[in-house]
């Protein structure tokens, strides 16, 4: 009987236990919880700059090449929380401040947006140069290496010293911002001159007598500081007769120059040129930007029939 009482003891606790927590499940079923989940600004890491071939970028960039900034942005709320991100490269730390408008002398903005997914770039023609920017495949993730590709305008603002640097602005929906970037690189001088043509015509005259026809030709000039652009000649000699006729004969008139004898010692068609000053930087006086100059050649006393290649040498 003992043995017994103790079975059924077990069982009326086992009983007892069951009834205790049953009303507990009930009441957990209905709960009804309440929180907030805050918004987290987004951050920018891993940024770094390389060559245009993602070659490791030293300290120092050309006017017309194309560079690659990479970094990375971060969102807790996932890449769909982004409105947009914002690289700008200045000639001056810009900040958080506002930097003012685009430019192709001191100030280039790029810009990813989150609604298109697909960057833009003011001035228009210095994103994407040869490759493509990189832009999420999926911005339900939280986090995207983006890659930026870029040139500076021949026009812009060269600096010996460490002067242009980059600002990576990351904004979301609630206006959080996180900001990243470098600055401190070095800008070339840059000089590009190009002629209409280079080979001139002077068709065929007798002996003695003035050329009826002047050949012309333009130099069009891109440079981003002043510009020295001096002009040679070099005696001819005559195809037929192989006879050398003085570059003398020839007269040249454009830039600076009037009727100037073609001379084998350089004569300056623009001496400091510019056509563009700013303030900027005290020490840079201007720049010119595809600024188009005539050359026109002529000749009194030929003495072959021959024609003239003349040799335009820029310099600075």
């Amino acid at each position: 009987m003992r043995k017994t009482g103790k079975i059924l003891g077990a069982l009326l606790m086992a009983l007892a236990l069951t009834l205790t927590l049953a009303p507990v499940g009930v009441l957990a079923d209905g709960l009804d919880p309440e929180g907030d989940i805050n918004n987290v600004a987004p951050t920018i890491s891993a940024y770094s700059m390389k060559n245009g071939d993602g070659t490791a970028f030293g300290s120092t960039a050309d006017c017309e090449v194309e560079y690659r900034v990479d970094f990375t942005v971060t969102d807790n709320n996932t890449l769909e929380d982004l409105t947009n991100v914002r690289v700008q490269i200045g000639w001056e730390d810009w900040g958080s401040g506002d930097p003012g408008d685009a430019n192709k002398r001191s100030l280039y903005v790029f810009t990813w947006t989150e609604s298109t997914n697909a960057w833009t770039g003011s001035p228009a023609g210095y994103l994407d140069p040869t490759h493509t920017s990189s832009a999420p495949t999926n911005k339900t993730e939280n986090s995207f290496a983006f890659s930026l590709y870029f040139k500076l305008a021949g026009v812009a603002l060269p600096a010996n010293s460490a002067s242009w640097s980059v600002y990576i602005i990351a904004t979301d929906d609630s206006s959080a911002t996180g900001t990243g970037g470098e600055g401190g690189f070095f800008l070339n001088k840059y000089t590009n001159l190009s002629l209409g043509t280079s080979a001139l015509d002077f068709g065929s005259a007798n002996p003695g007598a003035a050329f009826s026809d002047s050949p012309t030709t333009t130099a069009t000039i891109t440079c981003n500081t002043a510009l020295d652009l001096p002009f040679t000649g070099d005696n001819l000699m005559g195809i037929s007769y192989h006879k050398t006729m003085a570059s003398t004969n020839f007269e040249i008139t454009g830039g600076d120059l009037t009727d100037a004898p073609v001379t084998l010692v350089a004569q300056m068609v623009k001496d400091d040129y510019v056509q563009t000053e700013d303030t900027l930087d005290v020490q840079i006086s201007g720049y010119t930007d595809a600024e188009a100059i005539d050359l026109t050649f002529g000749a009194a006393q030929p003495q072959v029939v021959s024609g003239l290649i003349p040799t335009l040498v820029p310099g600075q």
